[in-house]
């Protein structure tokens, strides 16, 4: 959240209330993307459950590189289809 409002994505009024929404619809898209793709390997390719695949998303999508979340999309397609390197 620290990032996204010294960014100016989002305005924190003193209450700690959010005053206006993302600027910007692709970048909330690509961070909601980033979310789903992470959370989806955790629990396709870990077997971590859901509620705890979101929790864990949230926190690993702060520190993994965009290309490692891209990353993570092949194997999970892969192994939803039963295709294994």
């Amino acid at each position: 959240m620290g990032i996204l409002k010294r960014s100016d994505y989002i305005l924190v009024d003193e209450k700690g209330l959010l005053l206006s929404p993302i600027k910007e619809k692709a970048l909330a898209e690509r961070i909601y993307d980033r979310h789903n793709n992470i959370s989806k390997f955790l629990m396709d390719v870990l077997g971590v459950s859901e509620e705890n695949a979101v929790k864990d998303a949230c926190r690993i999508e702060h520190d993994l590189s965009e290309k490692h979340t891209k990353n993570a999309r092949a194997p999970t397609k892969s192994i939803k289809e039963g295709i294994l390197w």
